[in-house]
């Protein structure tokens, strides 16, 4: 049977030794390192920027609603209908009232250009 030992090679130390004290091209080995946490920062940059928008829209939509569900109910208070009929074209009023268009009741300073 054949066996093959490990022969101590005083070479091959030397040359991990030499490898361990080059400092040529560490640059782009720190650069390396460093570009992780930086792509990470950067996507949960982008991330919290979307996020915020959504946050945005959807705040302005409710607060649209509101001001139509408001100034629906408060019309019908004044034509002299009930608390619960106001109350339910208020409701009905929020419920269809588009972000895109809104309605003709609101005063101008309600509204909200996007």
């Amino acid at each position: 049977m054949f066996s093959y030992q490990y022969e101590f090679c005083p070479l091959r130390f030397s040359i991990l030794r030499a490898f361990g004290r080059d400092n040529r091209a560490n640059i782009a080995v720190l650069f390396a390192l460093a570009l992780v946490p930086i792509l990470g920062f950067i996507g949960a940059a982008i991330d919290y920027t979307i996020a915020n928008k959504q946050r945005t829209k959807l705040q302005q939509a409710l607060d649209l609603a509101l001001l139509a569900g408001a100034a629906a109910g408060k019309q019908s208070l004044d034509s002299g209908a009930s608390q619960s009929t106001a109350i339910s074209v208020a409701n009905t009023a929020a419920s269809t009232c588009s972000p895109a268009i809104p309605p003709a009741s609101l005063p101008s300073w309600s509204r909200t250009s996007p």
